[in-house]
């Protein structure tokens, strides 16, 4: 799930994408990259998420997120999506 929502990286996605990796803090990046490999995406998806680790130190994720989860993240959420990705 987290590839195919790092793949468009819209507005909505990159919000669902910050949930994921919150949701799942052991997530396996080893998998998750092995993954990538399988499918020929790895350059691709590495860029999408430096996309989103702009997004979250410049604060452009704000915006989408609190449009679809209410509720603002807390600087230790973004720092711990920040480690993740």
């Amino acid at each position: 799930m987290l590839i195919l929502k790092l793949l468009p990286l819209r507005k909505r996605d990159m919000a669902d994408v910050i949930a994921l990796i919150l949701d799942n803090p052991d997530l396996d990046v080893e998998g998750f990259w092995q993954n990538c490999q399988r499918t020929s995406n790895v350059d691709y998806v590495f860029r999408r998420l430096e996309m989103l680790q702009r997004a979250l130190k410049s604060g452009t994720f704000r915006d989408p997120w609190q449009m679809l989860y209410v509720q603002p993240l807390s600087m230790a959420q973004v720092r711990s999506v920040l480690a993740s990705s």
